[in-house]
């Protein structure tokens, strides 16, 4: 409770920041009487970091934007905040039969031949390097698509799988896409969307597919559309180290310390099945 109420008081004061950042910074000169030496000195003073320029008649030059420095060491702190957390929340969806258990089984190294249709959701969670990722895995069927909003909080990535080989279900496959986009809660989210099921003949390329979502048009979200087969394995380690190098850019400030080249699976996996 008391780092939400942390995170909503700093974006407050952050679109402060923003309105003010913009205007001419403070200027004033302050004569001194006093011998003093000439050149550049830093000083921390409390609440501002000021820069002091001395020059030839020891006159002193304060510059500073207040709202700057105090914005920036709030984003300092909610930085370390998250450097100490060291997760992410990434959500898969897509409609019914296009892979989404399958690839995450295949991330975890399961069995793949042996998936049921998920009729709830699935809780993950995979350590890959420094960072946990808590993967959700929620049903694609229609009857369930009602229910994905209550998934959406806190979402850093959103796995969009699609059937490469449904090409008659590719126009519901966008629009439910983009009414995803839309959504408030994923506003920021990074999107990452499988084309699975390349090892089956027949099945539209990245570049079909890439058309067919009309993925070009997205502005909001940082986006990529990763070819893959969940069955052989192809590619899906691919996307997802692409999935958490640009949540690792965008929130740890580009900090991955350590490439692991096998994700491993905690023991804790979570199935919950809604009722119908």
């Amino acid at each position: 409770m008391f780092f939400d109420l942390f995170c909503v008081l700093s974006s407050l004061y952050f679109l402060v920041y923003l309105h003010t950042a913009s205007q001419p910074a403070r200027v004033m000169r302050i004569s001194s009487n006093s011998s003093c030496m000439h050149g550049r000195y830093v000083a921390r003073l409390m609440p501002f970091v000021l820069m002091l320029k001395f020059d030839n008649s020891c006159r002193v030059i304060i510059a500073c934007r207040p709202s700057l420095v105090t914005a920036m060491g709030l984003l300092t702190i909610i930085r370390k905040n998250k450097m100490k957390e060291r997760e992410m929340r990434i959500l898969f969806l897509g409609l019914d039969n296009a892979g989404k258990t399958t690839i995450l089984k295949r991330l975890k190294g399961q069995d793949v031949m042996s998936t049921s249709p998920t009729l709830g959701f699935e809780i993950s969670t995979i350590t890959y390097g420094k960072y946990l990722l808590n993967i959700w895995d929620v049903g694609g069927q229609r009857t369930l698509r009602p229910y994905w909003r209550n998934y959406f909080e806190q979402t850093d990535v959103l796995v969009w799988v699609v059937d490469s080989g449904d090409r008659l279900r590719m126009d519901d496959c966008r629009e439910e896409l983009h009414a995803l986009l839309q959504e408030q809660r994923l506003a920021g989210a990074s999107l990452l969307v499988f084309a699975n099921k390349q090892d089956i003949t027949g099945s539209m390329s990245d570049a079909e597919i890439k058309e067919a979502l009309d993925l070009p048009a997205i502005r909001s979200h940082h986006w990529k559309i990763q070819p893959c087969s969940a069955v052989t394995g192809e590619n899906v380690r691919t996307g997802l180290e692409w999935a958490v190098s640009d949540v690792a850019q965008r929130v740890y400030w580009g900090v991955i310390e350590e490439k692991a080249p096998n994700a491993t699976i905690s023991p804790q996996t979570e199935k919950i099945s809604l009722a119908q």
